[in-house]
This record gives C-alpha cells, structure tokens and sequence, in this order.
C-alpha cells in the first residue's frame, strides 16, 4: 500500500495556474458565441438592406415605366405629324429613339428588380422558383427622426460583439502569458510517501 503526496513550489504552483486550461477553454467558448451573434447581426442587417433596396427597384420601375409611356405618346404624335407632312423625318426618327431608351431602361430597371428579389430570397433561404414574386409592402417614413448620438455610441460600444471577442482574445492572451512564466520556473516539489509492505 503506497500514498504519496506532492507539493510544487516553483512551477505549477498555485490553484491560477491550473485553472488556466479551463479558463481559456471558456474564453475560447465566449469568442465562438460572439461571433455567431455577429454572424446573425450582420445577416439581419443584409437582409433588412436588400429589403429596402427592392422597395427602391420598384420604385425605379415604376418611374421608368412612367417615363417610357411618355416617351411613347410623344412618338405617336410625332408619328402622325410625320404621316401628315407637318414633322421633319428627323423629329420622328429623335422621338423615336426617345421611345426605346426609356424602354431599355424599363427592361434595366426590371432586370436589377429581379436581381435585387433573388438575392433577398437566398439571404431568406426562400427558393428562386416558387412561382412568387416578394414585394415590400413596407413604405420608407417620411417623418423626421432626431436620434441620441452620445448614448448610441455608447450602447453600440457596449453590445459590440466584435469588441467583447477581441476583449476576451486579450484576456486569454494574458492568461497564457501567466501560463508561459510559470513554465520558466524551475521545477521544484514538495513531496511526502508512505509505503505499506505486509
């Protein structure tokens, strides 16, 4: 029967220093969960931009098609004028090209409509083929909006996870520091044995 019983006095020493292994397992925990958050903060963010950005396409489209249905009653009276011999061959040939720019830019606009729907449908995980066509049913506000910038900064200091992760990334830096100069240490124990022969 043998009990023996060790003491380091140098390296090792101390309930710090073998804690650290636990402690930075914990940090390491806390930076993976700070950057989830940041990960769904930032798609959130995408997402609510491409929104508001598909509100703006529609918006386009809708002044681009008013341009071009301009465009083309302009032509058409232009046109007639032509057929009666009272317009220039040239006004005809001006208005109609004014037509079919506008019209290229309504097929523009909508090109970037679509483009701007498919994207807001991966950000969501929707499907590109479900037959549906998303439009926000959302208006901008107009109302004026004065906002706090002090305590703003403040709070977005304080919830900022990139700042919490990089805090945490310190600390652990220094716990390994302490971790480091204890292993410089020479090593040195205290040890007690008992032994039992029968």
């Amino acid at each position: 029967f043998e009990v023996r019983w060790d003491q380091p006095l140098l390296r090792g020493r101390g309930t710090m220093v073998n804690r650290i292994p636990i402690m930075l397992a914990r940090i390491n925990e806390d930076v993976s969960l700070s950057q989830f958050e940041s990960s769904v903060r930032n798609l959130l963010l995408d997402i609510e931009n491409t929104y508001w950005d598909l509100n703006r396409w529609y918006r386009n489209l809708e002044t681009a098609k008013t341009a071009r249905d301009s465009a083309q009653g302009a032509w058409r009276i232009v046109y007639e004028k032509f057929n009666e011999g009272v317009a220039p061959a040239q006004e005809e040939a001006y208005a109609r090209e004014q037509y079919f720019q506008f019209r290229a830019g309504v097929e523009k606009s909508l090109q970037d409509l679509y483009t701007t729907e498919t994207r807001l449908r991966w950000l969501m995980g929707l499907a590109a083929t479900d037959g549906r066509l998303i439009r926000p049913i959302d208006e901008p506000t107009m109302a004026r909006v004065a906002f706090e910038w002090p305590a703003i900064r403040t709070e977005a200091l304080v919830r900022s996870p990139e700042l919490r992760s990089k805090k945490w990334v310190v600390k652990a830096r220094e716990l390994e520091v302490v971790a480091a100069k204890n292993h410089l240490l020479p090593q040195l124990d205290l040890g007690f044995l008992y032994r039992w022969n029968g």
